[in-house]
């Protein structure tokens, strides 16, 4: 049996319940040439917050990963252009202050599992 806690433990002589891991959950390669996604994952985090759909991306230098996002629509509900003529999107997830650590992360739970997931091709 799983003691509540670390002195309920030594008390009944049961092992403490272990801290939860973040876990890749779902890993889907994507095989399109010329796209730049390379796939998606589903992450659950230590906290039990399950993140689905982050897309990896393959950028010019290294991939990089992209949260969940929606096409914003303009006032006649159409999806709204960017200057460049891309469709704007609005990301559902932020991370602003360990964007950058939170990816690699991410990415090392990829490694982990799926070693050849972000290999350049």
């Amino acid at each position: 049996m799983i003691a509540p806690n670390a002195a309920t433990a030594v008390d009944r002589g049961d092992r403490p319940e272990r801290p939860r891991q973040a876990k890749l959950l779902r890993h889907i390669p994507t095989a399109t040439a010329g796209s730049a996604t390379i796939g998606f994952v589903d992450i659950d985090l230590a906290s039990g917050t399950v993140l689905k759909w982050l897309r990896l991306m393959r950028g010019k230098r290294r991939p990089w990963l992209r949260m969940p996002s929606y096409r914003v629509l303009d006032k006649d509900g159409q999806w709204k252009p960017h200057l460049v003529g891309k469709l704007v999107h609005a990301e559902l997830i932020e991370f602003p202050n360990i964007r950058e650590r939170f990816t690699e992360f991410v990415f090392e739970l990829i490694r982990l599992a799926h070693p050849e997931a972000l290999q350049r091709k």
